[in-house]
């Protein structure tokens, strides 16, 4: 999921938007709305876990879309107080974000030795 999923979705968004941190976020959003989160379905139930996903989608589909995803921050808050307010905390999408971005860095940062010794 990490390497064919998330890594190429955070190179495009980087690409795109030369802004690490809604890399970042498009990467989270993306593994919100496209797996069921292990964490939400162990404490609340596969339904659950299956409406956040469903939920997510629209706010994925929206950075995706975004020219200017700066325009969106005020809509991804309201949705994260809306998480929060009922108790749900999507660690695993997080986990499997910030794992994304792990790799990216090891990879630029071997892409950056390599192009030392050359």
């Amino acid at each position: 999921d990490i390497f064919d999923r998330g890594l190429p979705e955070f190179r495009r968004a980087l690409e795109r938007w030369r802004d690490a941190e809604w890399a970042a976020a498009v990467v989270y959003m993306d593994f919100l709305a496209w797996l069921r989160d292990s964490h939400v379905a162990r404490k609340f139930g596969e339904e659950a876990a299956e409406d956040l996903r469903r939920r997510a989608a629209p706010y994925r589909e929206a950075l995706r879309e975004a020219a200017a995803p700066a325009q969106l921050t005020d809509r991804l808050l309201r949705f994260d107080a809306e998480l929060k307010r009922e108790g749900l905390n999507p660690g695993t999408s997080a986990d499997l974000c910030v794992a994304t971005i792990f790799v990216a860095a090891l990879d630029q940062g071997c892409r950056n030795k390599i192009t030392d010794l050359l």
